[in-house]
């Protein structure tokens, strides 16, 4: 596993495979029945990051948790913008659209109108990503507090 970066890290270079490779540190590595969502929570951060990353190369969005779990909303302003998007390549467009045709997302139909089994499958990928987050942010706040109380030791 990969050590866990630091807040300031986690979203520096402009390279969005070593940006997912960071971000996935943080993912909970599942086990037994786990395992799956765990993958699946790995392939969609690093397809996701591409788009992101050209769009943040544009200045249209800044590089964070927050744009990450916003993206990942099954809502007009959230993954069907990314999809839909006019200023993201077609190498970024197939990655995306590969993973989330592998979660069993039908491209003719509305984002909010897909299977049973799309929103199965990319819900448990959405969450292990987003208790990746939760899990980053914890351990970033148990780092200021021990940070804090040997400042006021000292």
């Amino acid at each position: 596993m990969t050590e866990i970066p630091n807040p300031e890290e986690l979203f520096a270079g402009n390279h969005p495979g070593e940006i997912a490779k960071r971000l996935i540190a943080t993912i909970p590595e599942g086990g037994g029945e786990n395992k799956q969502h765990y993958e699946d929570a790995c392939r969609l951060t690093t397809a996701l990051m591409f788009p992101l990353t050209e769009l943040h190369e544009k200045g249209e969005i800044k590089l964070s948790l927050e744009s990450v779990r916003d993206s990942l909303a099954l809502t007009h302003s959230g993954l069907t913008r990314i999809v839909e998007h006019q200023d993201i390549s077609d190498f970024s467009r197939s990655a995306l659209s590969a993973v989330l045709t592998d979660f069993g997302w039908d491209k003719e139909k509305p984002i909010v109108e897909q299977s049973h089994e799309f929103r199965t499958r990319f819900g448990y990928a959405r969450g292990y990503m987003a208790l990746g987050a939760l899990m980053y942010a914890g351990c970033d706040l148990e780092a200021l507090k021990q940070q804090k109380r040997k400042e006021e030791q000292s």
